[in-house]
């Protein structure tokens, strides 16, 4: 008498089932080849059946939001940050972060706030 197997299902982008086939297909240990075969050929019915759209997805995920687009505000410009970035070092320079820091500097780089040493020294990093 057959034992019946415990089955699950999961959620998986169309991206995630091409992968997987792929890595069924190039699966080279012996002992993994007739899983390898099975796994992949379920996939490639799945990977059919979303081409041609007989499935539905599960669900749709969305991105995650951001603070700027949770409170309603547009999200800053690169130069926009770099200049913030100065104020706040111009302000205090430790309280900022490694990252400010960077910004602040790149933002002096540009428009010709630092003297040449500092300029070298910061082409060089």
């Amino acid at each position: 008498m057959n034992t019946p197997l415990p089955k699950y299902r999961i959620a998986l982008t169309p991206q995630q089932v091409a992968y997987l086939i792929s890595c069924c297909k190039t699966e080279g240990r012996e002992e993994l080849l007739d899983i390898a075969t099975t796994t992949g050929r379920q996939l490639e019915l799945v990977q059919a059946k979303i081409q041609i759209g007989v499935v539905k997805p599960a669900f749709e995920s969305t991105p995650p939001i951001s603070l700027e687009e949770k409170l309603g505000i547009e999200a800053a410009t690169p130069t926009e940050k770099r200049f913030a970035a100065y104020r706040k070092y111009q302000g205090n320079p430790s309280i900022c972060t490694p990252q400010e820091v960077k910004l602040a500097r790149t933002y002096m780089y540009e428009n010709g706030m630092m003297s040449t040493q500092e300029s070298e020294e910061f082409e060089n990093e």
